[in-house]
């Protein structure tokens, strides 16, 4: 039976995208003033599971967690309700597949999922994984969440290239209502780890292990622990019969097999001790290849394999959209009027009929949820708002590791000509700035300066060889010096300079190379105007990627100084993330003039400065405040 759009709340349901055993997932829009509208996730209890009280509680536990959690790689939740008898939570609609679609389609095609996407996949969930387990409270107490059902069901692939994590929904956190007793399994049979296999409790590294399950499948395109019976299943978890990649795809390289393999220890203690060091591993497995180049590989891959998917889905969001906007667009009768004055404070306070038929302590949780997601608290009077603007969180900082040949002890490392090693053969530094070029250069006796300019994203690690090219002998001087020559006769020339030449070539080729300020050619290329005993300042420039600067010195003796280099392509703007709330009440939201919609808000922006009004008449509210929304960030705004 075909979906029909239908009003849900404040929200209008425009296609149904799954129905399980406890839950069913549609896209969702919600409407505004002067055509603003948005497209989000509705995920909704099944009806016959609203009075579970068990269910429900577990419900609440994933908004409660999931709305904590504000990370590129995890899906974000945008609100919590209960419309009729139907508790849900809407999320931000990731337009794309899961990793369980993708393995089933390319076995449809009798195809493996190229190597450098699957761990680039991993690589991504792992960086959500580590916010998720590593994330605080505003105390900055650990809230020591752990997934605990990472299955490629819950790793969604957009098809713009994006990784993201989702479905909390039987994450472990302390601060949860609903625990799970000890004993109890809760999660994929398939995906667990054999401490949750077993019933015995579980800390990050469960997830760790379920991650390098999928890496697996994702590389052999077979799934490792299923069998015919779940308790078959969990036995071979328990014994951790595994097979390695190599053996059942011989194309997957010996340090990669390996690094699968550390994550599927049976004895948690062997595993990767984080997510992140798991994501490193990774990066430097892929390294020079970076997230960001193969994103839009990706993206191609995921346009191609799901062609048809995408058609049918942009057609039907069509078709319910227009059918919403016209639910929409229907003349509504004028709400009663359930506004009433308290005395003495000038508080307004709105008593909604009560709906719920759950126990009265589980509708006392739900309300506590509803005022953590909507700031519903107490109005100040207006000389007591505060406006708080919080920064999202940061990843870690860039990583700069250098590996020196020859190994000398004279060895001198300076970053942007401040001393950072001397005498080390390997030296590991964190930078202050990502995405900032800064300059390398390492200097010991007997040896030519290297000097290199080096840019590294935020969160990434970069590993430059640095290899020292040793001066020309020189021959001693004469014991004496030469006479000077008459005066009457002129000066013997001098000898002629060395020859020396530049050969400049670039990963992609054909980038315009500038010396010194001035352009030479395309790579690659051979430049004869090198002087020996002089650096060069060397730039290419190549349309769709990042411009790269770096410095080469040709040796007294002169000869040629062959340097290649890998081009960065230029990254996609990002949104950032624009959220007003304000405590006990409500406001409309304009951005530069433009009304947006009403609090609580989360709405996307381009990068840049914006003029943002909250307004409230019949509170006496109306507050401007000039934000700066960043790449990639949340921007918070509460009164």
């Amino acid at each position: 039976m075909p979906f029909e759009p239908a009003e849900f709340g404040r929200y209008y349901l425009v296609d149904k995208i799954a129905v399980g055993g406890m839950a069913e997932v549609f896209k969702a829009k919600s409407y505004s003033e002067r055509g603003f509208e948005k497209l989000l996730v509705i995920k909704r209890i099944l009806d016959h599971l609203s009075d579970n009280d068990e269910f429900v509680e577990m419900f609440i536990d994933e908004a409660k967690i999931s709305v904590e959690l504000q990370h590129a790689n995890i899906v974000q939740i945008y609100d919590f309700g209960k419309a009729g008898d139907n508790y849900y939570i809407a999320m931000e609609c990731v337009e794309g597949k899961d990793t369980k679609s993708i393995l089933r389609k390319l076995a449809r095609r009798r195809k493996l999922m190229p190597q450098e996407f699957a761990v680039t996949i991993a690589l991504a969930a792992c960086r959500g994984l580590d916010y998720a387990h590593k994330r605080t409270d505003a105390e900055g107490k650990p809230l020591n969440i752990v997934h605990r059902d990472i299955s490629p069901s819950n790793i969604i692939v957009s098809y713009t290239g994006d990784v993201k994590v989702a479905d909390f929904g039987i994450a472990k956190a302390e601060n949860a209502v609903y625990n799970t007793k000890d004993g109890v399994l809760k999660g994929k049979f398939e995906y667990m780890s054999p401490e949750q296999a077993s019933g015995k409790p579980v800390d990050h590294r469960s997830d760790i292990f379920a991650m390098g399950i999928i890496l697996h499948e994702m590389l052999t395109g077979r799934r490792l622990f299923k069998t015919d019976s779940d308790v078959a299943t969990l036995e071979k978890i328990k014994a951790v019969d595994i097979p390695r990649p190599r053996e059942v795809n011989p194309t997957i390289p010996a340090a990669l097999d390996a690094l699968v393999m550390k994550a599927l220890a049976r004895d948690p203690a062997d595993r990767y001790p984080d997510a992140r060091a798991f994501q490193t591993a990774l990066l430097e497995y892929i390294y020079p290849t970076t997230p960001d180049l193969v994103r839009d590989s990706l993206e191609a891959f995921m346009c191609e394999l799901f062609a048809e998917e995408i058609a049918d889905e942009r057609a039907r969001l069509a078709q319910g959209s227009k059918v919403a906007e016209e639910l929409h667009a229907r003349p509504r009768p004028a709400p009663p009027a359930e506004w009433e004055g308290t005395a003495g404070t000038g508080t307004t306070v709105h008593q909604p009929a009560p709906q719920s038929r759950l126990p009265l302590v589980l509708a006392g949780v739900a309300i506590a949820l509803l005022a953590v997601l909507t700031g519903v608290f107490a109005l100040r009077e207006p000389e007591t708002r505060i406006v708080e603007v919080q920064a999202a969180p940061t990843e870690k900082p860039p990583v700069l590791q250098l590996v020196i040949e020859p190994a000398t002890a004279a060895a001198v490392v300076t970053l942007d000509d401040a001393v950072i090693a001397t005498g080390k053969p390997r030296v590991t530094a964190e930078l202050d700035t990502p995405d900032t070029a800064h300059r390398l250069r390492v200097t010991a006796p007997g040896f030519v300066p290297y000097e290199e300019t080096v840019t590294v994203a935020a969160g990434e690690r970069c590993r430059v060889k640095v290899e020292l090219e040793a001066l020309p002998a020189t021959t001693a001087p004469a014991p004496a010096p030469a006479p000077a020559p008459a005066p009457d006769r002129p000066a013997e020339a001098s000898a002629p300079a060395a020859a020396a030449a530049l050969a400049l070539s670039s990963r992609p080729p054909g980038a315009t190379v500038r010396v010194d300020g001035r352009t030479v050619g395309k790579t690659p290329l051979r430049w004869d105007g090198a002087v020996a005993g002089k650096r060069h300042s060397v730039e290419y420039q190549l349309a769709g990627h990042e411009p790269l600067r770096f410095s080469l010195s040709v040796p007294a003796s002169g000869g040629t100084v062959s340097a290649e280099r890998a081009l960065k392509a230029e990254k996609k703007a990002v949104p950032g993330t624009l959220m007003v709330s304000v405590r006990g009440g409500w406001g409309n939201v304009y951005v530069d003039g433009k009304k947006v919609d009403q609090t609580p808000l989360s709405t996307k922006l381009a990068p840049g400065t914006y003029t943002v009004r909250v307004e409230n008449a019949d509170a006496g509210l109306d507050k401007t405040q000039s934000l700066t929304i960043t790449s990639g960030e949340v921007t918070r705004l509460s009164l």
